[in-house]
């Protein structure tokens, strides 16, 4: 690790760790809108680089055994999603055009009574009941979607385009059920690789009420107790260190967590004291020094 070496950007590392066995996939950010899948086999500390991805990207869920992978993405495309609009002109007697507030679109003026901004879809609205053989139509992609992937690979087995941000990611059941946060008519994937008849997808919207519908909020290993949390943080503050990502403590009594885009390890932590956490943990992996590269996923990723 060259600790003298100045880096232009903030690394940000994510991770996610699967529930039944010792691995767990990293998201590193870094440059602003890049994003890199690594595989971490938590048993000897040993990490194998994937794919890159220019856009957002969020973690959702790992299955069980860490064999497939459920992210959300978002790809920026100028023009189509981001097209701003230009404010009509009125003219005036002397042919100049002058701006009208009446009719120009305003993004700061709160909206009038009665008036939404962002219009809640029919189909979130209320259940969309479907016959037992009926297979809806698949979702226009306008590049927002779920995918399940085979980590660290971000070509995907299967998509569901999401509505904008109001839908999308999901969570493992198990390594043969995924279970999405998209309405019924919804779940059709885009098939990049023919879903097994074993892999079963279900909907999360079985609530009529959009009071009852549940939060978007994807597992975040850092949710650790709060003392846990500040005793790391308080360390590696202490040893110059400007970003704690997430802390994770773990069943073997190690504490795994992220600073400066670094993956630290530290055994019987508990016993240590808080002046002395940083300088006893280990540095197992820096990821700052890293560059986009374009990588074609082989050809065993791409089955289930």
């Amino acid at each position: 690790m060259n600790d003298g070496y100045v880096y232009s950007y903030r690394t940000r590392l994510w991770v996610i760790f699967a529930s039944d066995a010792p691995k767990a996939v990293v998201l590193r950010r870094g440059p602003k809108h890049h994003y890199h899948l690594i595989d971490w086999d938590l048993r000897t500390d040993s990490f194998v680089h994937g794919q890159w991805m220019r856009g957002f990207v969020r973690l959702w869920d790992l299955s069980p055994q860490g064999r497939r992978l459920l992210y959300w993405a978002h790809q920026y495309h100028p023009g189509a999603h981001w097209r701003r609009e230009t404010a009509p002109l009125s003219r005036s007697s002397d042919g100049r055009g002058t701006y009208d507030p009446t009719t120009a679109p305003s993004k700061n003026r709160s909206p009038r009574k009665g008036e939404h901004r962002r219009k809640m879809p029919r189909y979130m609205r209320e259940r969309i009941e479907l016959g037992p053989k009926s297979r809806p139509p698949v979702r226009p992609n306008e590049g927002v979607w779920t995918a399940v992937s085979t980590p660290p690979y971000f070509s995907a087995l299967a998509i569901w385009p999401s509505f904008g941000h109001w839908t999308g990611g999901g969570t493992f059941e198990s390594e043969s059920k995924i279970v999405l946060n998209e309405a019924v008519d919804c779940i059709t994937p885009q098939e990049n690789a023919p879903v097994p008849s074993t892999v079963k997808i279900a909907s999360n919207y079985h609530l009529t009420s959009p009071k009852d519908w549940p939060v978007f909020a994807g597992w975040h290993p850092w949710m650790c107790e709060q003392d846990d949390y500040d005793r790391i943080s308080m360390a590696t503050a202490a040893a110059g260190k400007r970003w704690l990502d997430w802390v994770a403590p773990r069943e073997t009594g190690d504490v795994l967590f992220a600073a400066d885009g670094c993956i630290y390890r530290l055994t019987n932590w508990r016993k240590v004291k808080s002046a002395d956490l940083f300088e006893a943990a280990i540095c197992i992996a820096d990821f700052r020094d890293l560059r986009f590269t374009q990588m074609r996923a082989p050809a065993d990723a791409m089955r289930w």
